[in-house]
């Protein structure tokens, strides 16, 4: 089983600064390749809505000094 980690509606992967080295999708896809069939082909959908992690791409804590 493919998994994939999507934006669909207001989700925040892939869509964070973090995606491409991001401790917590690391760890939630280990998990889930321990408990989805291997032989399956079908694609597992995974859409994160709130992450403690998620820093909007673009925008740094510099970015945001002018809306303190």
């Amino acid at each position: 089983m493919v998994i994939k980690f999507s934006s669909q509606g207001t989700g925040a992967c892939p869509l964070c600064s973090n995606f491409e080295d991001c401790k917590i999708l690391a760890k939630t896809e280990k998990t889930l390749q321990k408990v989805v069939d291997d032989k399956n082909d079908d694609v597992m959908e995974v859409v994160i809505y709130r992450c403690p992690e998620f820093t909007e791409i673009g925008l740094m804590e510099d970015d945001m000094a002018p809306f303190s």
